[in-house]
Parts: structure tokens; C-alpha cells; sequence
């Protein structure tokens, strides 16, 4: 503020000067205490509040939009296992079923031998409706498995399907540059169903003494390749030629394109190596394509 000194000289009398000496002078504020910088002070703290608001406000969206992608993806794997529960394990358990009505229906009709028959493939679609019941159960209890995992359960699961049929050897190879990486939970189960049913197809249909099965990651994609030294497919391979690799309807391809289709990959199906034979190729991404 302003400031006024006076100053009057006293003699030994004790007698004041008449005229005092007067000095007048003003002592500035720091500059934190002037007006305007009050006035900055406040429109920061404004912006400082505003931007704090907006920032709690877009965490509690993207945790809003975390919460929602888990509860999407919880809802999507619901959907996934259910399907393959009724596609598969229910569809077995109906044909064991049947199978049952019908060995009974045999028994009661004296046909020990045809009987006998249908128990034995009751045990056999038992035995691989359990495998299957297996599988989801596995893929339920390990939400990441790494491939080097992954080629071991379709290994077994190969070696199993091959077992039941005499004279066919299978070859099993994994080329994983990315062996030890997780995968993502909804790729597991459809690359194991696709192994199935590829190996399946080869030995109903391709009248073939070898198959091999070969699976690598790379980066972001799997590949599945299922190949036979088989009859091959006739004209081209196209699907609903009859005696093809993947049967007269072309329904083990058509499954196999969807499965691979739901994960936004693809499903050809060709020669094998040299021409001989054919070859089912399962390739699917690990992350979904941006945008």
C-alpha cells in the first residue's frame, strides 16, 4: 500500500522543528498477490476442476465399457459352449438313444448278432461323447492355454480317433513360433472340434493309411492343416462330390467354413502335398482385426 514517514528533529529543550520532514512512498505487492493473479489463480482451479470432472467422467465410461466388453464376451462364450453342447454332446446323446431302443428292440427279436452290433457302437459314441464332454470342461477350467497345450490335446484326440481304425499311422507336428503364448478362450474349443471332425472325415471318406496333422501360430494366426494321403476329392474337390474326403453332402466342410467363419477366418480344402490326397486348412486370427 501507500505509506507517509514524518520526521521532526527535536532540540535539548525538547522543542519539535516546526517544519516536519515528510516521505512519502509506496511498497508494491508480490506478484501472487495482485488482482490478476488472483483472477489466473481461480481460472486455473476452474480448468484444474473442469478437467478432473472430465477425466473421472471418461474412467467411469471405460470402466463402464470394460465391464460391458467382459459381460459380451462371458454372454458370447455362454452361447459358444451351449452351441457345441447341442450340436455335439447332445446330438451324441440322442444317437446313444437310439442306439439303445434299437439293441433292445434286436434282443427282443432274437438278433443276438445285430444286437451285439449296436451296443458295440453304443460304446463307441459313448466313449466319444465323453471325450467331447471332456473337451468343454477342459476349455471351462483353463482360460489360457498356450499352443504347445493346445497341439496336445489334439494330439490325444487324434491318436484316439486313429486307434479305433487298423492300418492307418498318424503324424502329428507342431511348428509354433509362438508355441508358449496364450490363446484367446473362444479359439480353443472350435480349433479341437475342427481337428475332430477333419480326422474324422479323412477316415470315413478318403480310404487313407496316413494322416498328419500340423498346427502353428505365427504372430496373430493359427493354422490348422489336416491332410491325408487319401482318395483325394473328385472334379476340382468340390464338396458335394460323392466320395470326397468330406462325404457326399459336404456337411463336415460346411461345418468347418462356419466354425472358421465365426472366428473370422477361413476353411479351404485342396489337394494335399503333390496332389495326392487332400488337405483341410483351418487358419483363424487371435485378436480381432481392428475396426
Amino acid at each position: 500500500g501507500a505509506y507517509t514517514l514524518t520526521v521532526r528533529a527535536v532540540n535539548a529543550e525538547g522543542t519539535p522543528s516546526a517544519v516536519p520532514a515528510v516521505l512519502r512512498f509506496d511498497v508494491a505487492p508480490f506478484w501472487w498477490e495482485r488482482p490478476a493473479a488472483w483472477l489466473a489463480g481461480f481460472v486455473l482451479v476452474g480448468f484444474a476442476g473442469a478437467g478432473a470432472a472430465r477425466w473421472a467422467t471418461a474412467r467411469r465410461l471405460r470402466l463402464r465399457l470394460m465391464a460391458l466388453e467382459a459381460e459380451r464376451r462371458v454372454q458370447g462364450e455362454r452361447e459358444r459352449i451351449s452351441r457345441d453342447l447341442h450340436d455335439h454332446v447332445g446330438g451324441q446323446l440322442t444317437t446313444l438313444a437310439s442306439l439303445a431302443d434299437l439293441a433292445r428292440m434286436l434282443h427282443e427279436r432274437g438278433e443276438t448278432d445285430r444286437a451285439a452290433a449296436s451296443l458295440d457302437t453304443l460304446g463307441a459314441e459313448a466313449r466319444q461323447a465323453l471325450r467331447q464332454l471332456r473337451q468343454t470342461v477342459f476349455t471351462l477350467r483353463h482360460e489360457a492355454l498356450t499352443a504347445a497345450a493346445l497341439f496336445e490335446q489334439i494330439t490325444a484326440q487324434a491318436d484316439g480317433q486313429v486307434q479305433a481304425t487298423d492300418g492307418v499311422a498318424l503324424d502329428t507336428h507342431l511348428g509354433a513360433a509362438d508355441a508358449d503364448a496364450p490363446l484367446p478362450a473362444p479359439v480353443v474349443l472350435p480349433v479341437l472340434r475342427a481337428a475332430q471332425e477333419a480326422v474324422t472325415n479323412a477316415l470315413k471318406h478318403a480310404a487313407a493309411r496316413r494322416i498328419a496333422v500340423r498346427l502353428a501360430v505365427t504372430g496373430n494366426t493359427l493354422t490348422l492343416t489336416v491332410s491325408d494321403d487319401g482318395v483325394g476329392m473328385r472334379r476340382g474337390g468340390q464338396s458335394g462330390d460323392p466320395g470326397g474326403d468330406l462325404g457326399g453332402d459336404g456337411s463336415g466342410l460346411d461345418i468347418l467354413r462356419a466354425r472358421a467363419r465365426d472366428l473370422g477366418g477361413t476353411a479351404p480344402v485342396g489337394p494335399g502335398d503333390g496332389g495326392a490326397g487332400t488337405a483341410v486348412t483351418f487358419t483363424v486370427p487371435l485378436a480381432p482385426s481392428p475396426g
